[in-house]
């Protein structure tokens, strides 16, 4: 007997087996678990469970074997099993059905649709079980209940004798005789044998007392009928048997099977009839579970999105739910006892005739074989065919072939999404394969793109085999993070292309299914150039940091330099020249005004503004760029300059042309740095010939100022030099270079009309040679006559929050002549005005000061007085443009660190500007 409750559930997977565990005894099962087909099989020989949980893939005994050799024994075939699967295939679920599986369940498992499933198998069971036992007892009380009927037809003399065996029947079996004897017409007497206690729950007695009791008892809308049966039997006529309801004592409502028999004497004159009264109530409980389970079923082919017909044994339709209806165009007497073949597959895919004796579904139903096609066409009633996918299954009722089960689907949509994709996948930018086994089984053109492979190089080749030793450890662990949910977005790392480049890729894989096995779907895309691209935007945000931090160094470094030079300018006037003391403020001076100059190369270098063209000595330039780099290269490093045309004038951007400049040193000095060299910067005029610039140049003919950066290092190769000027292209290490490519450098030179040539061999140095327009302006003549500091007199207002540089600018303007009212804070010096505004003849003001800058100060004073002159200082003139200082009206703008001469002039500048406006 099975252990009721008790599911054999047999698993190798411990997080199956614990789910469906948990699942099972939360819903009261007991659970018998098994994690191979040997174990299982050895289980069930020490008991039977209820139902069989059965995995499919199972190590040894898999569990398709498992479930064949259980439905080969007598003792084991009733017992119920279930699939778990994890595969969507249909032909493994049909598989499954052909060995005998009852049912399965996929993985993820839902909790509601197992139990469902499970008991609903085994309440069919125990329902089947049930029904063979009642049928088997009800058969064999029947067949005991007719030879006594015979035997008292035939010799009525054995009456008495037989009387006594259906007294000891009923005593034995649920159910018990009635006798009816008829005089006249009428029914003179009722007996009821000693089993009716057993049926209705009174005795025989109770019925001889109250001669209604039958009519009471029996059910109130079956009484019309009972009786009807009662009245054909009275008079005599054979009434068939008759199942209806009657109320047993306790309230009970049961079933009972009424089957008469008449009796005639010898003379043929009916005189009595016997009843045998069968409680059936289990039977019928059983046939409307059965009824209820019938109509669930029904409730499902009905509603499935699978088209399903039921054939006969000459493939003539005799069942056809919704979806079959709907998919080949037929209403349901169209279809109902036609020939499957010639309603729906006559023709070909092709169109051309399909023979009857060809048609693979009459040949697998004759044969009595299962059939799986995964492609065919069906023509529909309106001759339109449908690619379909089917299976034809043998169907068995009590052992005798009925015909045949055709499952089909329209797989016309899933085709065309497969030849889509399969279209995508060979013309996707991006890498795409599929792995098994960790091994390439199919990889598209853009992964040969991708790593310079062929597919027939990659293919059954170890997907690791290509990362980069370092990032191996780190692929594995992530994509197995992905394809457990466990990591949810994609992950870069590096690989060697077949011409030993290393690049990056971004990559995320997931799980599929290839040739009904597992695999690993993966997609990359090559990311090599948008990692060069984030090193590229490293080095500028260094070098926009650069120019920031230079910026706020300028402002607080002029100020010191203009308070160096600005005393060693008054103290000088002190001194007799000639002197040791003289000459040595002299030096200081000297040595300030390189400073002075090394913080303006400072900010030219960083400066993000764009700046308008304008005419240019380009000797100038060369000259500061030549200045500002001999401090950063090593004394290893010669630099040797040859400015033959130092008036040579060109239309261009200086900051830009600083630019071109120092990334050409930078990289000459580079590839010297570890030997040493020559670095030689040349400057002159030239007017290439038409041969050379149709060969060497993309110029027009003219005049050019051409400038020569050479170098004496190791030289390029010749494979490469074609690319230097391509974005993103170095050949130095991370971190190495000024983050300027030689990309912009030729940007630059292009977008000023120019060129830029390259000449190289290994072992020989370098050079790159531009070419810029040269422009002609009139000749003037550059000597300065140097002529006396102007001096003066007036009221003059200072402000500057240095206590040092406001005392300093005082000094200076006192010993010009002029009267100077000294404030290092812009809210004194504002009431200051404000109190006295028409006694000053011009203000200096700073422009970077606590509480209110120089321009917001300006700003007030002209509120104030609207006439009055003002001289902006300022250290760096980053945020400050000459149309701001005009907007607010100051007159003069003086970069620091200022000498008296150039603080002079522009005092005498405003202050005549003004004398001659008023």
């Amino acid at each position: 007997m099975p252990d009721k409750n008790t599911i054999l559930l047999v698993d190798d997977t411990p997080e199956s087996l614990a789910r469906l565990t948990e699942i099972l005894t939360s819903a009261g099962f007991q659970v018998r678990p098994a994690d191979s087909g040997e174990l299982a099989l050895a289980a069930i020989e020490l008991q039977h469970p209820e139902l069989i949980l059965l995995d499919i893939h199972l190590p040894g005994i898999g569990g398709f074997e498992v479930c064949r050799r259980l439905q080969a024994g007598e003792a084991t075939r009733h017992i119920p099993i279930i699939f778990i699967t994890a595969a969507t295939e249909i032909q493994e679920r049909l598989e499954g059905f052909r060995h005998g599986a009852a049912d399965y369940i996929c993985k993820p498992f839902q909790p509601e649709e197992c139990l469902a499933r499970l008991r609903t198998h085994l309440e069919l069971s125990r329902l089947n079980g049930l029904l063979k036992k009642q049928t088997v007892a009800l058969e064999q009380a029947n067949t005991r209940l007719q030879l006594e009927l015979t035997e008292r037809q035939q010799a009525e003399e054995a009456r008495w004798e037989s009387e006594r065996r259906y007294k000891n029947l009923v005593e034995s079996v649920t159910s018990y005789i009635y006798r009816v004897t008829v005089k006249d017409g009428k029914a003179v007497e009722t007996s009821h044998g000693s089993g009716c206690i057993t049926v209705t729950g009174y005795r025989s007695e109770d019925y001889l007392a109250d001669p209604n009791l039958w009519y009471q008892m029996i059910f109130s809308e079956d009484r019309e009928m009972v009786m009807a049966q009662a009245q054909r039997l009275i008079a005599g006529e054979m009434a068939p048997l008759l199942e209806h309801r009657i109320v047993h004592k306790n309230g009970d409502i049961i079933w009972v099977r009424n089957t008469p028999v008449l009796h005639f004497d010898q003379k043929g004159q009916f005189v009595s009839y016997d009843g045998l009264i069968e409680n059936i109530t289990a039977r019928k409980q059983a046939e409307e579970k059965l009824k209820q389970l019938q109509g669930r079923l029904e409730l499902i082919l009905n509603s499935t999105w699978e088209a399903i017909l039921g054939l006969d044994l000459h493939g003539a339709i005799t069942f056809a739910n919704p979806a079959a209806r709907q998919l080949l165009g037929f209403e349901t007497q169209e279809m109902m006892g036609r020939n499957s073949h010639f309603l729906f597959h006559a023709k070909k895919p092709d169109g051309s005739h399909h023979p009857e004796e060809e048609c693979p579904i009459l040949t697998s139903i004759k044969a009595d074989t299962f059939l799986a096609v995964t492609e065919d066409v069906f023509w529909r009633k309106d001759d339109v065919g449908i690619r379909v996918e089917y299976t034809c299954s043998p169907s068995t009722l009590e052992g005798r072939r009925m015909g045949g089960v055709l499952t089909f689907w329209d797989i016309t949509q899933r085709k065309e999404a497969e030849e889509a994709f399969k279209s995508l996948v060979s013309y996707a930018p991006m890498g795409i394969y599929i792995a098994q086994d960790s091994k390439f089984v199919m990889v598209n053109p853009g992964l040969e793109a991708i790593t310079g492979y062929r597919a027939e190089e990659l293919l059954g080749k170890e997907t690791l085999l290509l990362v980069t030793p370092e990032d191996k450890e780190k692929v594995r662990k992530t994509a197995i993070g992905l394809l457990k949910m466990e990591v949810l977005v994609p992950y870069e790392f590096r690989f060697i292309a077949k011409n030993g480049e290393t690049r990056w890729v971004m990559e995320t894989v997931a799980s599929t299914l290839y040739k009904k096995k597992r695999a690993v779907l993966g997609y990359c895309i090559d990311v090599t150039p948008l990692k060069q691209l984030e090193g590229r935007l490293v080095q500028a945000q260094k070098m926009e940091a650069i120019g920031t931090l230079a910026g706020g160094i300028a402002h607080d470094f002029n100020n010191i330099l203009w308070a160096i030079m600005g005393f060693t300018e008054l103290t000088l006037h002190s001194i007799p020249e000639g002197s040791r003391e003289h000459h040595n403020l002299q030096q200081v001076l000297k040595a300030s005004e390189r400073a002075r100059d090394l913080v303006n190369q400072i900010l030219a270098f960083s400066r993000k503004t764009a700046q308008e063209r304008k005419p240019l000595q380009l000797a100038s330039i060369v000259k500061e760029a030549i200045k500002l780099l001999r401090a950063t290269i090593p004394t290893t490093i010669g630099i040797r300059t040859n400015i033959t045309d130092p008036f040579a004038i060109v239309l261009a951007d200086p900051t830009q042309i600083h630019q071109v400049i120092m990334n050409l040193c930078t990289n000459a000095t580079h590839v010297m740095k570890e030997k040493g060299g020559i670095l030689e910067v040349n400057l002159e005029e030239c007017s290439p010939d038409h041969n050379f610039l149709t060969k060497q140049c993309d110029l027009a003919p003219g005049h050019y100022v051409m400038l020569t950066v050479r170098d004496t290092g190791q030289g390029i190769e010749p494979q490469i030099l074609g690319r230097i000027f391509e974005p993103f292209f170095t050949t130095k290490g991370v971190g190495e270079g000024t983050g300027m490519g030689l990309a912009v450098v030729h940007g630059i030179v292009k977008s000023h009309d120019g060129d830029i040539t390259v000449s190289s061999q290994p072992g020989e140095g370098t050079t790159f040679t531009i070419f810029l327009p040269k422009i002609v302006r009139e000749e003037k003549s550059t000597a300065e006559v140097l002529t006396p500091i102007p001096t003066g007199r007036g009221r003059i207002l200072v402000i500057d929050d240095e206590s040092m540089l406001v005392n300093l600018i005082k000094e200076m303007l006192e010993s010009l002549g002029y009267e100077a009212i000294a404030r290092n804070s812009s809210l004194e010096a504002l009431q200051i005005f404000r109190s006295q505004p028409e006694k000053f003849d011009l203000v200096i003001t700073d422009q970077t000061m606590p509480q209110m800058t120089g321009m917001e100060l300006s700003q007030e004073f002209r509120r104030i007085r609207p006439d009055m002159p003002i001289i902006l200082c300022t250290g760096f003139s980053e945020t400050i443009s000459e149309e701001k200082i005009k907007a607010v009206g100051i007159n003069e703008l003086l970069m620091k660190p200022i000498v008296m001469r150039n603080l002079a002039e522009a005092v005498r500048k405003v202050l005549d500007n003004k004398d001659h406006c008023c």
